[in-house]
């Protein structure tokens, strides 16, 4: 049995790859052509999972990227957070 595909895990578009790749072409993308929906394919099915593994192929480094620098900014995020609760800032 395979894993659950939970839809797109990004709380902030910015970082996610699909939402990257459909201003790029190739067809890996979360628009599938309804996002007037205001939500992504993802959220209505296709797999997340299936086509960021097709795009580490298609676009090499660019899903990395993504998740340097989403992973940056959840750094940052917590560094702020933690300077509030010592009331440094």
């Amino acid at each position: 049995m395979g894993k659950r595909d939970v839809g797109c895990p990004h709380k902030d578009i910015r970082f996610c790859p699909l939402y990257h790749a459909a201003h790029m072409g190739g067809g890996f993308s979360c628009d599938d052509g309804q996002l007037e929906l205001q939500t992504c394919a993802v959220a209505r099915g296709i797999s997340y999972r299936d086509q960021v593994e097709k795009m580490r192929v298609a676009f090499p480094g660019l899903v990395e990227q993504c998740e340097w620098r989403e992973k940056a900014e959840q750094g940052q995020e917590q560094r702020r957070r933690n300077m509030r609760l010592l009331g440094l800032n």
